[in-house]
């Protein structure tokens, strides 16, 4: 990736910013929930770095909230016909 933030990875960062200060944890809480470096978490937030989707799964599952809310979606919206809305990854464990 370029060194330019790109729109769609600094709303993805402040989202999982926005939801770690929520739930009261540190940069350094959420890594070793995770198993993801402080810096790695770090670039993640300020949109500096493309998380992998493995992290992103780490990411929610330590902070207890669904994938798509690290993306903004809110848990009030509903499914639309033809998409996985809705569906729990916590079920492919």
């Amino acid at each position: 990736m370029t060194d330019q933030k790109q729109p769609e990875l600094i709303r993805l960062g402040q989202s999982i910013r926005s939801i770690r200060k929520g739930k009261g944890l540190s940069l350094t809480q959420l890594a070793q929930l995770t198993g993801a470096s402080v810096s790695a978490l770090s670039t993640i937030e300020t949109g500096t770095r493309d998380a992998r989707a493995s992290t992103l799964y780490r990411i929610a599952k330590a902070l207890h909230v669904p994938v798509a809310d690290l993306f903004g979606a809110s848990q009030d919206a509903a499914p639309q016909a033809g998409t996985a809305a809705g569906y729990d990854l916590g079920d492919l464990e």
